[in-house]
This record gives C-alpha cells, sequence and structure tokens, in this order.
C-alpha cells in the first residue's frame, strides 16, 4: 500500500509539472511585462464624434458599422440620451481605468509629453465609435414530457461599437503598420421566465418577470465599455509582447486583473477582435 501511494504521488507531481511547464512561458514573459510597466507610455486619442443608430427588429446590418439611418425619433432609450456627455463618460473612465494597470497614459493636450517620452510608446486613437439601439427576440425553451415548449419575447439592446487604430511608436520593420481592432459591450432587456407543467391537467404555463432597459443603463454601459476598454488595451500590449517573445508557439491569451494583481487565462471572447487591413 504505501508503495502505492508513493507511486501515485510521484504520478500527480509529475502532472502537475507538466501542466505548470505548460503554462509557464506565457506567464514568465507576462511578469515581464508587468516589470516593464513603468517604461510604457499609452496615448489615447478621442472620437471626434459618436454615431448613434436605432434599428427596428429585423433591420440590424450584418456588420456593425455599416452607414444606416439613425431613426432616433423611434428609439426609445438615445433619443433621450446625452451622446456627448455619454461618449465623454465612456472615454473619461477608459483613460482612469488603463491608469490603474500602472502605465503612463496620455492624452492628446500632452503630445509632446508623450514623444518625449523614454520608454515604449503606443497610440490607441478611437477611429470610430456609435451606440447602437435595436429590437432582438429572445427565446426560453423546455422539453417538457417530449414536448418542446418555446416562448418569444421581443426585447430591446444597446450597444457601443468601438473601432481602435493601433500604433507602436517605435516599432522597426514588420511590425510598423498600424493595426485596427474592435470591441462591442451590450446590455439588454431581462427576463427571468421558467415553464410550469401542471401535472393534473397536463397543461404548460410560462411565468416570468421582466426588467426592462432605461435611460440610465445607457450611461452605465458606456462605464462599463469604458473599464472594459481599458482592460481590453493593456491585454492587448501584454499578449503582443508575450507573442513577441514566443514567434514559434501560440500562447493562450492572458490577461491581467490590477485589483488582484493576478495573471489568468483570458475568457473566450474577451478582447479585442483584430481587423484585417
Amino acid at each position: 500500500m504505501r508503495q502505492y501511494r508513493n507511486t501515485r504521488f510521484i504520478v500527480v507531481a509529475i502532472v502537475a509539472m507538466l501542466m505548470l511547464a505548460s503554462c509557464l512561458p506565457g506567464r514568465r514573459h507576462a511578469t515581464t511585462f508587468l516589470n516593464k510597466r513603468p517604461q510604457i507610455a499609452v496615448m489615447i486619442v478621442p472620437p471626434t464624434t459618436t454615431f448613434a443608430y436605432y434599428y427596428p427588429f429585423g433591420l440590424y446590418p450584418e456588420n456593425p458599422g455599416q452607414p444606416g439611418e439613425e431613426n432616433l425619433a423611434q428609439s426609445e432609450l438615445l433619443r433621450n440620451t446625452n451622446l456627448n456627455e455619454a461618449t465623454s463618460l465612456f472615454m473619461e473612465t477608459m483613460v482612469q481605468q488603463l491608469k490603474l494597470y500602472q502605465v503612463n497614459v496620455f492624452r492628446p493636450d500632452k503630445f509632446d509629453e508623450f514623444l518625449s517620452f523614454p520608454g515604449q510608446r503606443y497610440i490607441f486613437s478611437v477611429a470610430q465609435t456609435e451606440l447602437v439601439e435595436t429590437d432582438k427576440v429572445f427565446t426560453d425553451r423546455a422539453l417538457i414530457d417530449t414536448i418542446l415548449y418555446t416562448q418569444e419575447f421581443l426585447i430591446r439592446a444597446i450597444e457601443r461599437n468601438t473601432w481602435f487604430e493601433f500604433v507602436e511608436v517605435d516599432a522597426r520593420g514588420e511590425t510598423t503598420a498600424m493595426e485596427v481592432v474592435y470591441s462591442n459591450f451590450s446590455a439588454t432587456d431581462k427576463i427571468n421566465g421558467r415553464f410550469r407543467y401542471y401535472a393534473f391537467s397536463g397543461n404548460v404555463s410560462y411565468e416570468y418577470t421582466a426588467r426592462n432597459l432605461e435611460v440610465n443603463d445607457v450611461y452605465n454601459l458606456n462605464l462599463e465599455a469604458g473599464t472594459g476598454n481599458a482592460a481590453y488595451i493593456f491585454d492587448y500590449l501584454l499578449n503582443r509582447h508575450i507573442a513577441a517573445a514566443n514567434p514559434q508557439k501560440t500562447i493562450p491569451p492572458i490577461t491581467y486583473n490590477p485589483i488582484s494583481k493576478q495573471l489568468f487565462k483570458a475568457a473566450p471572447g474577451k478582447g479585442f477582435t483584430r481587423i484585417a487591413q
């Protein structure tokens, strides 16, 4: 029994070492990047305008950013939203949250100071940003006694879509090209419901409560989008550094939490989407 336990311990230890080794390269270079934060400068350039659109159900474009009719008079939320205030909230939150990552953050009015910064310099320009209000279908389903029941609702959604142009000022060679990245943050009406089966009668009903979006939720979404984009910007630079240090490997994306000061494997779907040039 003692020999079995010793063998099991060795096997567990080997597995643990292999798992540690598989994630060590990314973490090691991520730690190096974190230690270099005082030498990193990021300039955030705000947009010149914010586009706003309302798309009734079935008219949402296939690709975000396509020109369309504003139709704000038919909207419930954006027509009562101060777009300049919402975008200012979005941008200010992004800048302040990015400072939590302990990098040097500059605005365009400090361009001369940014150019004279002695470390690595990066620019993220908001090339386009938009607020979108649209109608979507929410469908709940349940399989009861071999019968599939469905319940549909027309719900309201709002989105903050943003395209950034990214430039590494001090890049050399193939890395000098501008990159375009995209982010999307959204909120919807909330439906909390369930199907209820009555055994004696065999009837099925659907019971639910709804929480509909309000104008204040548009501003809350901009807070969320500002915070999220700050994280996306830092993680983009972090993973770019890791990829450059491991040109022959594909390292799963890593994310950094500035509050807990910990590194994690990035969740699927989080982070910027790169737009092919």
